[in-house]
């Protein structure tokens, strides 16, 4: 937990800061990805979008 707890307080900052997520080889090894919020013109819908895959496939 405490190492899972770090990576999402680290998430929060950085969306903070970028307006974004990112996880290089957080959760698996060999996997990476990128989230952000997706906020309707009318603000009452929030959603999330964001796409991973292969770290191995990412230059």
């Amino acid at each position: 937990w405490p190492r899972l707890h770090a990576g999402i307080e680290q998430s929060l900052r950085d969306y903070a800061e970028y307006g974004f997520c990112l996880s290089e080889q957080d959760w698996q090894r060999d996997i990476s990805a990128v989230a952000m919020p997706l906020i309707l013109e009318d603000g009452a819908e929030v959603m999330a979008i964001n796409c991973g895959g292969s770290s191995l496939r990412l230059d």
